[in-house]
C-alpha cells in the first residue's frame, strides 16, 4: 500500500524516519537483537517518541505484535513484525 511504510529497525536513524513519517502505519520487523526487549524499551530506545505517548498508543491498542495488539512488556523477538497505527491529521487545502 502507499500509505505502509515497512523499515528494518537495526539502526535507529531508519526507524526514526519511520517513525517521523505522515503514513497511517509503520511496519517494522524486529533485527536480531542481543537479548529479548521490551516492547516499549524497544521503541524508547529508537525513537524519539516519549514514555507517555508510548503508554497511550498501548492504551489506544495502537502497537501491534504480528496482527495483534499486544502489551507494553511484550518481548520482542527477531523477525516479529511491529506495527504502529498512526492517526493522520486532516489539513485544510
Amino acid at each position: 500500500m502507499a500509505d505502509d511504510r515497512t523499515a528494518d529497525a537495526s539502526t535507529s536513524a531508519e526507524l526514526d524516519a519511520a517513525a517521523t513519517s505522515a503514513a497511517g502505519k509503520i511496519e517494522i520487523v524486529a533485527p536480531k537483537l542481543p537479548q529479548a526487549e521490551r516492547v516499549d524499551k524497544f521503541f524508547m530506545t529508537r525513537t524519539k517518541l516519549s514514555r507517555s505517548a508510548l503508554q497511550r498508543l498501548f492504551e489506544q491498542e495502537k502497537i501491534l505484535v504480528n496482527g495483534t495488539v499486544c502489551k507494553k512488556n511484550y518481548k520482542v523477538r527477531i523477525t516479529s513484525l511491529i506495527t504502529l497505527i498512526t492517526l493522520l491529521k486532516s489539513t485544510k487545502c
